[in-house]
């Protein structure tokens, strides 16, 4: 189309916020028009449509690659008309300056054109174009704090109900819960003070006050957020304490109440007709007891939250009821890590597409930009769900303990489920190199196995999950986003069985490599003692030219030969008082071994290689006594030979000397014959 001169592209768009898609978006709009220039109007909904989603708007004109003008994301205005003036020259001129584009324009075929008798543009030049902008992006926590507000404020406005109750435990998820409503009471209040006559009539509609003006996030919280701590003698204190001080800073109507009655009565109706009392693990019970005792707290929470919902505004004299927000994360929800139809069931929950890093994030800029400081000490509280007895008043269980694997684990497990598609063998081969600097195989497959299989037994929890914000691409919600049976195969005894040939194979190539390390380090150290020897060698006979002074008159002979059998070379000094050492090369590895000379500077002639004062030779591994003289006389004569020629020669025909042909051990004497020259 832009090859047929069209200039204006509009896009009625109905995109629903997940987290960091913000930036996709634009890019997306300035691509558009990057490569053959034109104008991008692009409209986006806003609010919520009665579905797990929030359109956030951000209407959008982009001209050439640039944005130009975008409207409000995470408004309360349920219309915005998002206005700017551009000049279709620039877009004539952008796609001249083309050639190739220009080409192809001249090649393409013609679209249908409607003739019409008006005209968009100005004839007078009496309007100045919009210069391009710099669009505000939102981080993760930004879009935490305003995406799920707007959501619950639409939902609430619409429901005709009076407030939100919330089941707050002291820990991440129930506060973070509590947050993105005390940031929901922040927009609205500025929304009234901005003048949107809309907002304000809906919250005195919610609060069943038609005079009531807020000004106050804390005073609105008050209205219509309940929060409740439900503890047993499993609770601690501190916990008790945060949830207590997060309630005070928030504004919320606090209560704190103990369940230990109603879990010990219904405990004893399963006992009385039973005749069997469960106990907890600590206290000698099996794991079935154990956790059937932390599931009965679980659930008795579910059952008073929804009392304290109906009830509590009756208690005050005020009309209406409450919607129960759950407290789940996407990370929990995956593993299966909650008690079915306990305080994850409720009406909403805001953060059960949200993982638990990105909970800590929110949490962290909750108190930056809100001051809620209480959030500090819950920040640094291990998770714990608190329904196993305390050792010594202390949390024994944490999440993380019950759930063998981390939250940072997790999070890597749900993308690559969903967005890469994984099943267990391929997500083993991508992790076991990802984390090869952590996990060994078998690790890594041990971690693989434990998600899968857990994944798997708890599947069925996610047909009776609370309708949660949409913000994660791999939530586990099989409403819409995650259409799965909820039946498995536990054992998955293919997957896991080719998992395991895998670990075998890898852990037997690491074992060879092993083995190969080891012999080539023994080969390198071998290689450097010897090469210490040869370097001791020659350092001795530098120490006994410097302690007795030779010329050539003391060398009375040096002889060298080459053989296939082991080598030496003897040097003997006829004169002086030398201390010189006989070095001679072993076998075929290359070992120097160094005797000692005589101090007359003869060679031992108990040896039983030596033959005589005064003289050198080099033979084989059999006696010298056993050599002809023939055989010497012969040899003899060939190296007479040899020296004459290389004395007619010279030097060679790459302008070296002759010797430097010969074997390494003719250079080293002639080497040991420069260092004893004075």
């Amino acid at each position: 189309m832009c090859l047929d001169g069209v200039e204006i592209f509009t896009n009625g768009s109905g995109s629903y916020h997940q987290l960091r898609k913000g930036h996709t978006l634009v890019d997306l709009i300035k691509s558009c028009t990057m490569k053959c220039g034109g104008i991008y109007m692009y409209s986006n909904l806003r609010g919520c449509d009665g579905e797990r989603t929030y359109y956030y708007g951000g209407s959008t004109i982009a001209l050439n690659g640039d944005i130009i003008v975008r409207g409000e994301e995470f408004s309360l205005e349920d219309v915005e008309v998002v206005v700017t003036t551009v000049d279709l020259e620039d877009v004539r001129a952008y796609r001249a300056h083309v050639s190739s584009t220009s080409q192809q324009a001249s090649r393409a075929k013609p679209f249908p054109r409607i003739q019409v008798d008006f005209s968009l543009s100005s004839v007078i030049n009496d309007i100045p174009s919009m210069c391009p902008i710099k669009p505000k992006m939102y981080s993760v926590e930004e879009e935490i704090a305003m995406g799920p507000a707007c959501w619950l404020w639409d939902y609430l406005r619409r429901s005709g109900q009076a407030g939100f109750f919330i089941a707050l435990s002291g820990g991440i998820d129930s506060s973070s819960t509590a947050c993105v409503v005390a940031s929901m009471c922040r927009i609205v209040c500025k929304a009234v003070s901005d003048g949107n006559e809309q907002v304000l009539s809906d919250v005195r509609k919610v609060t069943h006050d038609p005079t009531y003006t807020p000004q106050d996030p804390r005073e609105l919280a008050n209205k219509i957020l309940v929060t409740c701590y439900m503890g047993t003698k499993n609770s601690s204190v501190e916990t008790y304490n945060r949830a207590k001080n997060l309630a005070d800073q928030i504004g919320s109507h606090h209560f704190a109440v103990t369940i230990d009655q109603s879990v010990q009565a219904s405990v004893e109706v399963f006992t009385r007709a039973t005749d069997k009392a469960p106990a907890f693990k600590v206290h000698g019970g099996s794991p079935r007891e154990n956790l059937a005792l932390q599931n009965i707290q679980a659930r008795t929470r579910m059952v008073l939250s929804y009392l304290f919902a109906q009830l509590t505004m009756w208690s005050a004299d005020r009309p209406g009821g409450l919607l129960v927000l759950g407290t789940s994360n996407v990370d929990e929800c995956l593993r299966g890590y909650l008690t079915k139809y306990d305080c994850s069931s409720a009406d909403l929950n805001p953060i059960g597409s949200i993982s638990k890093t990105d909970l800590r994030r929110f949490i962290v800029y909750a108190i930056k930009e809100f001051g809620i400081t209480a959030l500090e000490g819950i920040l640094e509280a291990p998770p714990t769900a608190e329904l196993e007895p305390l050792t010594d008043g202390k949390i024994s269980q944490t999440d993380e303990d019950d759930m063998g694997m981390t939250y940072d684990e997790l999070s890597i497990y749900g993308r690559m489920r969903k967005i890469a598609h994984c099943g267990p063998f391929s997500m083993f081969t991508k992790l076991v190199h990802d984390w090869s600097d952590k996990f060994t195989p078998s690790e890594v497959a041990d971690k693989v196995k434990h998600f899968f299989r857990s994944y798997s037994i708890n599947r069925h929890k996610m047909t009776t999950l609370t309708p949660s914000y949409h913000a994660e691409s791999y939530s586990p919600d099989d409403n819409r986003f995650d259409l799965r049976q909820f039946l498995y195969n536990v054992k998955w005894t293919w997957q896991f069985r080719c998992i395991d040939e895998e670990v075998k194979r890898m852990e037997a190539e690491r074992a060879s490599s092993t083995t190969e390390q080891v012999k080539a380090t023994a080969t390198e150290q071998n290689s450097e003692t010897e090469a210490e020897k040869m370097g001791q060698a020659s350092s001795l006979a530098e120490v006994n030219q410097d302690k007795s002074p030779v010329d050539d008159k003391m060398i009375s002979n040096i002889s060298m030969e080459t053989a296939q059998t082991p080598l030496e070379v003897v040097v003997s000094i006829s004169n002086g008082e030398s201390d010189l050492d006989k070095v001679s090369t072993g076998p075929s590895n290359g070992t120097t071994h160094v005797e000692k000379a005589s101090p007359s500077g003869d060679i031992d002639r108990n040896s039983p290689k030596a033959r005589g004062k005064g003289k050198s030779k080099i033979g084989s591994n059999r006696s010298p006594q056993k050599r002809s003289r023939p055989h010497e006389e012969a040899q003899h004569g060939k190296r007479q030979k040899r020296e004459k020629s290389e004395n007619q020669n010279g030097n060679n025909s790459n302008g070296t000397h002759s010797y430097e042909r010969e074997s390494p051990l003719r250079k080293f004497g002639m080497w040991l014959r420069e260092k004893m020259t004075p």
